[in-house]
C-alpha cells in the first residue's frame, strides 16, 4: 500500500484529502503543524507529499518573559519544504496542491523536483477523485524530475483553470528562459 503525506493548513483540505485517498486504498499520514513536516517526512517516508504551497505557520515571540504563539500565512512555505524534502531525498515524490501560484514559482518547484501541481479549485468540483487519483497515479509511474527545459515544457502541457493561469501568463513563463 502506497503511503501520502497530507500537508495543508485547512483541516476541511485535510480531512477532504485523507478521506478521499484512504477511500482509493493510499495510507495517509495528515500533517498540519509546519514543525513537523520534516520529521514526519524522516520518519514516515512516504512514496508521496501532497502539499499546499501556503501553509499557516507558528511563530513564536518573547514578550517579557512570556512566549506568544501566534499563526501567520507563509504563502512560500511549501515551495521552502518542497526543497528541504528534495534536498533530504533526490527521489521524493512531491505534488504541490495551490489556490494561486506565481508563474516563476511554477519553475522553481518543478526545477527543485517537485512532480506535479494542482489547482484546488479542480479538485472542489464533482470529479476531485477522478482528477487527485490520475495524477497521483501519473506521478507514480513517471517520477519525472525536471530541468528548466522540460519544466516548460511540463508547463505548456498543463491544464490550468483560467483562475490559476491565464494564457498570457503561461506564455510569460515559456518565453523567459531565465526563469
Amino acid at each position: 500500500m502506497k503511503k501520502i503525506m497530507i500537508i495543508d493548513s485547512s483541516k476541511m483540505w485535510n480531512e477532504m484529502l485523507y478521506s478521499t485517498l484512504t477511500n482509493q486504498n493510499y495510507q495517509c499520514i495528515k500533517v498540519q503543524n509546519t514543525k513537523e513536516i520534516i520529521k514526519m517526512y524522516d520518519t514516515t517516508k512516504p512514496d508521496l507529499v501532497l502539499m499546499e504551497t501556503t501553509l499557516q505557520t507558528k511563530v513564536e515571540t518573547k514578550n517579557n518573559e512570556e512566549i506568544e504563539v501566534t499563526s501567520e500565512i507563509d504563502t512560500k512555505a511549501g515551495i521552502q519544504y518542497s526543497e528541504q524534502i528534495t534536498h533530504r531525498n533526490k527521489n521524493a515524490n512531491i505534488i504541490i496542491l495551490a489556490l494561486s501560484i506565481q508563474p516563476a514559482d511554477i519553475i522553481s518547484l518543478l526545477t527543485i523536483g517537485v512532480q506535479d501541481i494542482i489547482h484546488k479549485h479542480s479538485l472542489s468540483s464533482s470529479q476531485k477523485n477522478d482528477i487527485l487519483s490520475e495524477r497521483i497515479k501519473e506521478s507514480f509511474l513517471t517520477n519525472k524530475k525536471y530541468d528548466i527545459t522540460t519544466a516548460k515544457l511540463k508547463i505548456s502541457n498543463m491544464q490550468f483553470n483560467s483562475s490559476f493561469l491565464n494564457q498570457a501568463e503561461i506564455d510569460n513563463i515559456l518565453n523567459h528562459s531565465r526563469l
